[in-house]
């Protein structure tokens, strides 16, 4: 039972520290040892291993821990939990594919946060039905959204909310030609991640700088930023979410056409010897006159 309610309560330390292969096994195996465990430690267990695992890639285990958790909550009349579990089963249901399944699921967090006056849980929802709309290639409604997300963010003054409405404004800002606004929201937002030491997010805003560096024509400059990426995802355990995939290979795919193939293995190789630390440090310029 205490190991339980402590494996649960841990879960988004795991998840956004990296630890994503130890993280799992604690979970796991505290629910088995825990089968007959109150409903609230349950529920706050499977939403742990639930969010972890499609981070993992493991996205149909990931929907039926979710599944779960979100069945115990809606149970227990825990509308703050239920909100938690219906958006991490959104973004798993996105990564199977499912986008309609998906931004409902958005939907009704929002709804509970509405019924309850909870910003936070209003921020979620708008947050994830943005990010829905910039992987289906909507832009427009991606950064009304998005805009929508970082206004409560303000409200609340809460910095990493701040910093993650900015880093999807900045995706879209670089789908649509903007690299520079793109360049300066990456930026901020991975100075604030950097300093709550995240490290699955840090390598999702390099990639971001990269991408901005690749349009911006600096092809060695964006390799290395994406060997880097690479290899810290490799570290945590965390691939990239398929949803991702396409808009990533996109941009990689533009670098690659900017150079050769031994001085982009080069590159690319060079980012992978670096440390986060270093690898934050050169896509923010620090110390690097290039």
């Amino acid at each position: 039972m205490l190991g339980l309610r402590l494996a649960g309560a841990l879960g988004a330390f795991w998840l956004y520290r990296g630890y994503l292969h130890e993280g799992i096994g604690w979970l796991e195996g505290a629910l088995r040892v825990g089968s007959e465990a109150p409903m609230p430690a349950r529920a706050k267990a499977l939403e742990g291993a639930g969010g972890i695992e499609n981070y993992r890639g493991n996205h149909q285990r990931s929907a039926e821990f979710l599944e779960e958790s979100a069945a115990l909550y809606r149970k227990m009349g825990n509308e703050q939990g239920l909100a938690r579990s219906l958006n991490n089963l959104g973004h798993t249901r996105a990564d199977l594919g499912d986008w309609g399944r998906a931004e409902a699921l958005y939907r009704e967090a929002g709804a509970l946060g509405r019924e309850a006056g909870d910003q936070q849980r209003i921020f979620a929802s708008l947050l994830n039905l943005g990010w829905a709309a910039l992987c289906q290639g909507d832009y427009e409604r991606a950064a009304e959204a998005c805009r929508e997300a970082l206004a409560i963010a303000h409200d609340m003054e809460n910095g990493e909310e701040t910093a993650w409405a900015n880093a999807n404004l900045g995706w879209v800002a670089l789908g649509q030609g903007d690299h520079a606004r793109a360049a300066a929201l990456f930026a901020e937002s991975l100075m604030v991640f950097r300093e709550l030491e995240d490290q699955l997010n840090t390598a999702e805003f390099l990639e971001g700088m990269a991408g901005v560096a690749g349009a911006q024509g600096e092809g060695e400059r964006a390799a290395r930023l994406y060997g880097a990426a690479q290899a810290l995802r490799e570290i945590i355990g965390a691939p990239l979410l398929a949803v991702d995939l396409p808009r990533h290979e996109r941009h990689v795919a533009a670098v690659r056409s900017l150079l050769d193939e031994e001085l982009w293995e080069a590159e690319w190789e060079e980012g992978r010897t670096m440390s986060a630390e270093e690898a934050i440090a050169y896509a923010l310029r620090e110390g690097d006159s290039a």
